[in-house]
């Protein structure tokens, strides 16, 4: 395929990917006290893209889908001092969201195992560990 079709089928289906994590993430089996909740796979899609179509188009994806679900959740930060606010939203929504787009780092390492997609979706999930436990050291939250 020519480098313009390719770019315009990646953004088509960044977008269908953002929009089914962003529907996914309204079915909740689960609300939690504090303003969390689990939801049906809401992240998997932005994970699959990644992989899909590399840590590049993935991270632009996962951006995206963070600031619709900062959007969408800004109910959950009300009733919180500024600098938790600013906290949340740094490290609950934007950079969260975001290492989603890295499950695509290892794409194109073996085509014969799933042990890339294994990987890369771990990463994302090391990374969101790792974002907790600073955001609990510096904001003062605790879950």
């Amino acid at each position: 395929m020519r480098q313009s079709s390719t770019r315009i089928l990646n953004l088509v289906l960044g977008g269908i990917m953002v929009a089914l994590g962003t529907v996914l993430s309204f079915i909740k089996p689960f609300d939690l006290p504090y303003g969390g909740s689990i939801t049906l796979c809401s992240m998997l899609p932005t994970m699959f893209y990644g992989y899909r179509c590399g840590p590049k188009w993935g991270l632009a994806a996962g951006f995206v889908l963070s600031v619709l679900q900062l959007l969408f959740g800004l109910d959950d930060l009300k009733g919180i001092s500024a600098l938790m606010v600013v906290g949340s939203i740094l490290l609950d929504y934007l950079l969260a969201f975001t290492v989603l787009g890295l499950a695509g780092m290892f794409r194109g390492k073996s085509a014969t195992t799933p042990q890339p997609l294994l990987w890369g979706a771990s990463s994302p999930a090391c990374c969101g560990t790792c974002a907790l436990s600073s955001r609990d050291g510096c904001c003062g939250l605790s879950l």
